[in-house]
């Protein structure tokens, strides 16, 4: 069997941070390491935070702050396959600080997903939502997703989520500059495909965005290259009720 967490997962601190990484059971790895199966979340998952200082030198991808949520983990990354199989989350996943500029990726099981990793079988029934303030340029972004807020690869490498349901809500009631939300992944970014999965969750943008928007109950956003979405359902109310002088996809 795997790990349980009951407790909540908080960051509330002002802090000059460039790597926000929060997760039920992972905050982050790059580690080819044993993850077992069945690990469960049932606690909240919390970056309240107020940040209104630029950092200077980050590298160019990443606009100052990079903020990862995720019910089980936050962000992972490994060169080689790495499966995640039967995670679960029933905790509530939220952003409700300030962020001058930045990026961030929230979801039920995994907040962003890089290289070739594999999420299999997994179930998400939190409410994620972004209640908080996150903008000052085009470039400040949320991705918010019921199973994975971001996948990010190279062209040769492919990111894979397969059988996974949320029946969670997916929700956006802040101010961002750039949306892209979506009741499976927020953002896919180059190879991914999205194999049998479901969606039963509401997803709701009830807030302010100012540049680009994008939403769908499987993906909110394809990104460059190519998706795979095959025989995927979405049975979730699809809602715009916010602000937004972008337009809608």
């Amino acid at each position: 069997g795997g790990c349980v967490n009951k407790g909540m997962v908080a960051n509330n601190a002002v802090a000059d941070l460039c790597y926000i990484q929060l997760g039920g059971i992972i905050g982050y790895s790059n580690a080819s390491m044993a993850m077992p199966s069945r690990n469960i979340n049932e606690g909240k998952i919390r970056h309240g935070a107020n940040e209104s200082t630029d950092i200077t030198g980050l590298p160019s991808d990443d606009y100052d702050r990079n903020v990862r949520l995720g019910g089980v983990i936050g962000m992972y990354e490994y060169a080689t396959q790495k499966t995640f199989s039967d995670q679960e989350n029933k905790g509530e996943v939220v952003f409700d600080g300030t962020e001058t500029v930045g990026w961030l990726n929230m979801a039920g099981i995994l907040g962003r997903m890089d290289a070739v990793t594999y999420i299999e079988s997994s179930v998400n029934s939190g409410y994620i939502h972004s209640d908080g303030v996150l903008g000052g340029t085009s470039s400040a972004e949320i991705n918010i997703g019921g199973i994975v807020g971001r996948t990010y690869n190279s062209a040769s490498k492919q990111t894979r989520v397969t059988s996974c349901t949320n029946s969670g809500k997916v929700a956006h009631n802040g101010t961002t500059d750039v949306l892209r939300m979506g009741g499976i992944i927020g953002q896919v970014n180059v190879s991914t495909q999205a194999l049998n999965n479901t969606n039963t969750g509401v997803v709701e943008n009830a807030g302010t965005v100012t540049s680009q928007f994008r939403m769908g109950g499987g993906i909110g956003h394809v990104n460059n290259k190519w998706a795979d979405v095959t025989g995927s359902a979405n049975e979730g109310a699809v809602v715009h009720s916010g602000n937004s002088s972008a337009g809608v996809l």
